[in-house]
């Protein structure tokens, strides 16, 4: 996947922030993956689910 397709900062993970009562009850992700092809997506899917870890697509 390489660093520059995953963002832990407080900006990159702004973007990807979901409320429906902006800004009051922001939902912020813990890390935002951008994957470049559907194997990335396999093996972003495949390592979630083996640590019970949610994806938010």
């Amino acid at each position: 996947m390489g660093e520059e397709n995953v963002s832990t900062d407080w900006v990159g993970r702004f973007i990807y922030a979901r409320s429906l009562a902006w800004p009051f009850l922001m939902k912020y992700p813990d890390v935002v993956v951008r994957p470049r092809s559907p194997m990335d997506v396999a093996q972003i899917l495949r390592i979630a689910n083996r640590n019970k870890i949610p994806v938010v697509a």
